[in-house]
């Protein structure tokens, strides 16, 4: 996929990646194009699947209080089926915000975001409880604080243009 990608390519992936509402005009004089050869470029790379969406990130605590909590999760059993299970019951929780499944000594890392402490035992205590997703560990850790938050392919998007 990389090799069908130019310089030109590169740095409008990096600039909508922080600037998504920037104009096409905008973006097109900050790649040194004219406006239809870059929204040409842009459809091209959201029609390879390069450029998956636009969404707005939400700042959670403006809707009140909220605990960020990392959890680790394994399963006592590893059969294809038993990660689908798993996979499928947290997909629907609103409150998980991301789920990694992982190599090494857990099997997923879970993000979720949740009013307070409580909802998070009673959202693990559901998962815990669950016939159908075999769960044998389950910790919890509350983020105290965030530190960076850069979200995804930065390094790799200021590798690519240099």
């Amino acid at each position: 996929m990389k090799q069908q990608l130019d310089k030109i390519d590169f740095r409008i992936l990096s600039i909508l990646r922080t600037q998504g509402r920037i104009s096409n005009v905008q973006l097109a004089n900050l790649v040194g194009l004219s406006a239809s050869p870059c929204l040409e470029r842009v459809k091209r790379l959201e029609t390879l699947g390069i450029i998956m969406g636009y969404s707005a990130q939400l700042n959670p605590s403006v809707f009140g209080p909220t605990v960020t909590i990392l959890a680790e999760i394994s399963l006592k059993s590893h059969g294809i089926h038993d990660f689908s299970k798993f996979e499928r019951k947290v997909r629907v929780i609103p409150e998980v915000a991301e789920v990694y499944q992982m190599g090494g000594r857990l099997d997923y890392l879970v993000k979720l975001i949740c009013r307070d402490v409580s909802q998070f035992q009673d959202i693990m205590e559901d998962l815990l409880r669950s016939e159908d997703v075999p769960i044998s560990t389950f910790y919890g850790h509350i983020v105290l604080k965030e530190i960076k938050h850069t979200g995804p392919m930065i390094p790799l998007l200021e590798q690519s243009t240099e």
